[in-house]
């Protein structure tokens, strides 16, 4: 009966102290002066006070955490500033610093890449970007010209990556991994000839949302010279690359791609096909991709998945499988890569990335460990 009779008081003040917890910037020994307040005045036990001080505890934990997560997502908007010239424009770099130690090579630092890129509007729906990659010779790597009358339409004209493959339109600043898996640097058109995904070409591209806003599919279709980034078509046929990605749900995102082309002076045939999905529920993403590909008699083909876990606000860990056949119909000749790695985010513009690995060929002729460290900063 007594419990019954103080159970009011004892929400009562239960609600007082998280409220005062919650209402101002209170300090710990407040809340424990009203604590023990309350048991001085017999309206709780000292049993319930230091369950409420438990409560209160985990839920400044909670708080602290969530605060840091949003502090970092509201800082990485302000990672880009304007700077003046005939129209505003947006001035943003970054560079990796890499330590590669490796089985049959050289242990070694190098300046992986140092980029720089300016963006900005010309008109309403009108917008620009000119990326240039300073490392042994500045190189330009993109420089298109984008026209977005609506959001299921935006022409885009110039030098920038094909549509084609998730882990290809990921920035390497982005990467969850140090490097992009096997596949992807030999199959995905604008990799597989050294031109960072990249390509001089014309597209149209857009998105379809639901009516809550959420989207329902992107597309993308274009043509290329198929030459690779600040070259001149080699022929007379001109490459196509197609790409569809479909949300049935908020996380899921389901795509295939296509290209086809010819290579050279000869024309010959150069094609590539590709199915992929993505699934990201934070903190925990996973995706995939299946590239076949062909050019002219040599059928290929490659695939990969990978993990990754955000498990401490500044902290990420990996692990990732993939596998390679540069020769369908040979013998003894696929590769396969298995990765696992931590990623510490500093803040927004340093992260830290380190990566194991173990090649192993279908041969067992040629077993690599691979270490991969990567130091990256960006503004």
């Amino acid at each position: 009966m007594f419990r019954a009779k103080r159970f009011p008081a004892l929400l009562a003040a239960a609600v007082v102290a998280v409220g005062l917890l919650v209402a101002q910037p209170a300090e710990a020994a407040d809340v424990d002066r009203l604590l023990d307040l309350l048991v001085k005045k017999d309206v709780i036990s000292e049993e319930e006070a230091a369950t409420l001080r438990e409560e209160i505890d985990q839920d400044k934990t909670s708080a602290r955490a969530q605060a840091i997560v949003e502090k970092q997502t509201e800082e990485a908007q302000k990672k880009e500033h304007p700077v003046t010239g005939s129209t505003k424009i947006k001035l943003s770099g970054w560079a990796q610093t890499r330590y590669t130690n490796a089985v049959g090579t050289t242990n070694s630092l190098e300046l992986r890449r140092a980029r720089l890129a300016v963006e900005g509007n010309l008109a309403p729906q009108v917008s620009y970007k000119v990326q240039i990659d300073a490392v042994k010779s500045p190189v330009l790597l993109d420089a298109r010209l984008d026209y977005s009358p609506r959001p299921y339409l935006k022409v885009t004209v110039g030098q920038f990556k094909i549509p084609f493959s998730q882990e290809n339109l990921v920035s390497s600043r982005d990467l969850i991994s140090i490097e992009r898996s096997q596949v992807g640097l030999s199959l995905v058109p604008g990799r597989d000839n050294s031109s960072n995904g990249r390509d001089i070409g014309a597209q149209l591209a857009g998105n379809v949302v639901r009516g809550g806003g959420r989207p329902l599919f992107d597309y993308a279709v274009g043509i290329f010279n198929g030459a690779g980034t600040n070259t001149r078509d080699d022929n007379r046929r001109k490459d196509a690359a197609a790409r569809l990605v479909i949300h049935p749900f908020a996380g899921l995102s389901l795509a295939g791609d296509y290209y086809n082309g010819a290579s050279g002076a000869k024309e010959l045939s150069r094609e590539r096909a590709g199915a992929e999905f993505a699934y990201v529920h934070k903190p925990f993403s996973l995706q995939g991709e299946y590239i076949w590909g062909h050019d002219d008699a040599v059928r290929k083909y490659g695939w990969y998945t990978q993990f990754a876990c955000r498990f401490r606000p500044k902290w990420e860990a990996l692990a990732r499988f993939d596998t390679y056949d540069p020769k369908r119909h040979a013998g003894k000749d696929v590769t396969n890569t298995y990765l696992v790695g931590v990623n510490w985010y500093l803040s927004n513009w340093v992260k830290l990335q380190t990566n194991y690995g173990r090649v192993d060929s279908e041969a067992r002729t040629n077993l690599t460990n691979l270490f991969l460290s990567q130091l990256q900063f960006q503004f």
